[in-house]
């Protein structure tokens, strides 16, 4: 009703005829056919009044409404600003004249700007067609007094909180397809660089296009009034980190100053074997998280392939064969980790297990697989269980952590976030080879006793990647050609 003169008639316009959800309903009007339109709701029905441009678009989506009145202006009423004033305020008063109690959403008072209201009913009276309504010939009395008025304000924000159908089907059918989008612009310049050209690439760099994200829904926060303390969930922000980096504490964002050559000849040891990457756009509440690769593991195919006669030259990296064993350990307690993760993540979303089982099961799953793997799975961890790190939040359309995590509410989206610090070395003594991380987003669906369905929203997001960043990763060291002179290699075959 006159949603353009109160913000939270705004945000009530926004959702229930824009279909807009989680911050997206405040600010500006979505659309603005409705600046000239208001809206009376009850329980048997719904009454309307539309000018031309609003009832265009109204009528796609009434369709299915029940008992419903719509009264629409006519092009010649529109163009009669006069008679379009009188038959406005004639049919407000004949679709309000009978109603004894009515519910609005109206702003909070500012302790500024509204020094002159005593309350937020007055700033109801304030609203023009309030106003109007308030004249002897047209309602004979204030509405506020004729009326048993109710502020619906939070009544309405708890409704807002939930992940209705309608924003569901927005998260699954629009969200995923931006995450796509991004996930292909973040990667594209780097899955084209040459290897001297990624290894000139800082940790910011591999997660630009997502950081850009994460700031554009900080800012659509902002404008709905968020403060920063609000949007705080006590993990990381979006964020790469490359090799010992991995270990840094949740605060820590990506270095945007030491290039990637740099992490790989720390310690004279070519430590950069992987990078973590994290997640989190803070208006849908979308939070991923891998562990990615940077070098291909083995490579067998230059075995005993030398193109120099000098045999200091042939001898294999000793340091290159360490790095692929390291890899293999790395990638090996990764694949636990998302295995672990796949099944405690569906035991608990199937209600099979609670939180506080699910903390327990997911390390003893994650060490089964470990067992799998390595001969001695007790040495991969530097601290144990300690080293296994859980988080598990659900969040409402606000992105606010919910507090009956455990209780039948099919209106949230889950995250679970695992991850496994300080994995150990199993070729080099007392090498601690940094954390590995995995994440995934859910929106639960139906949560009832009879039947659990969600959809695991980040599930396109590539478990594994590895580029090619550094000759020195591997065990067999290729050597430029030298074509000028025969080479004695049995295994390259005649030369043409």
């Amino acid at each position: 009703m006159d949603g353009t003169f109160d913000a939270e008639m705004k945000k009530l316009a926004n959702w229930l005829l824009s279909g807009l959800s989680t911050s997206d309903i405040s600010g500006a009007a979505h659309t603005m056919a409705y600046s000239d339109a208001f809206f009376v709701i009850s329980k048997d029905g719904m009454q309307a009044y539309l000018n031309p441009a609003g009832f265009k678009e109204f009528s796609k989506l009434c369709t299915l409404v029940q008992n419903l009145n719509v009264f629409a202006l006519t092009q010649d009423e529109e163009e009669d600003q006069d008679r379009q004033e009188v038959l406005k305020v004639a049919k407000f008063y004949e679709m309000v004249h009978d109603k004894k109690v009515i519910g609005m959403p109206v702003r909070k008072l500012h302790a500024v700007n509204d020094w002159h209201s005593q309350s937020e009913k007055h700033l109801v009276e304030k609203w023009p067609l309030i106003q109007a309504y308030g004249l002897d010939m047209v309602g004979n009395g204030f509405f506020t007094m004729k009326h048993n008025f109710m502020n619906l304000r939070e009544e309405l924000d708890n409704v807002y909180l939930e992940y209705d159908a309608f924003s569901k089907y927005r998260l699954v059918n629009e969200e995923i397809e931006r995450l796509n989008a991004h996930y292909f612009d973040n990667f594209f310049s780097f899955n084209r660089d040459t290897i001297q050209k990624r290894m000139q690439r800082t940790e910011h760099d591999l997660i630009e296009s997502f950081w850009l994200r994460q700031e554009v829904s900080y800012i659509q926060k902002k404008k709905a009034d968020f403060k920063a303390e609000q949007l705080e969930d006590g993990l990381p922000l979006s964020r790469v980190l490359i090799g010992q980096n991995t270990r840094k504490g949740y605060a820590e964002l990506s270095d945007k100053e030491t290039r990637l050559y740099k992490f790989n000849y720390e310690g004279n040891n070519d430590s950069a074997l992987h990078f973590t990457m994290e997640f989190v756009e803070k208006n849908t509440s979308l939070r991923f998280a891998r562990t990615y690769f940077l070098q291909n593991l083995s490579q067998n195919y230059m075995r005993n392939c030398h193109f120099s006669q000098d045999e200091e030259e042939q001898v294999t990296s000793e340091q290159g064969k360490c790095n692929e064993l390291n890899t293999k350990t790395l990638l090996f307690a990764y694949r636990a980790l998302i295995l672990a993760h796949e099944e405690c993540s569906d035991l608990y979303l199937k209600g099979e297990i609670t939180l506080t089982e699910l903390q327990t099961i997911a390390f003893q799953t994650f060490k089964k697989y470990c067992q799998a793997k390595f001969e001695d799975a007790d040495k991969l961890l530097l601290t144990g269980k300690d080293s296994f790190a859980l988080d598990v939040h659900h969040v409402d359309a606000y992105g606010f952590a919910k507090d009956n995590a455990e209780k039948s509410n099919p209106s949230k989206i889950m995250m679970i976030r695992m991850q496994v610090n300080n994995v150990m070395s199993q070729v080099e003594k007392d090498s601690n080879l940094g954390s590995i991380l995995y994440a995934q987003s859910f929106v639960i669906i139906d949560n009832s006793k009879d039947s659990k369905l969600h959809i695991n929203l980040t599930e396109n997001v590539p478990n594994l990647l590895s580029w090619f960043t550094n000759i020195a990763h591997h065990e067999s060291l290729p050597i430029e050609i030298n074509t000028t002179k025969n080479l004695d290699c049995p295994y390259l075959g005649d030369k043409l």
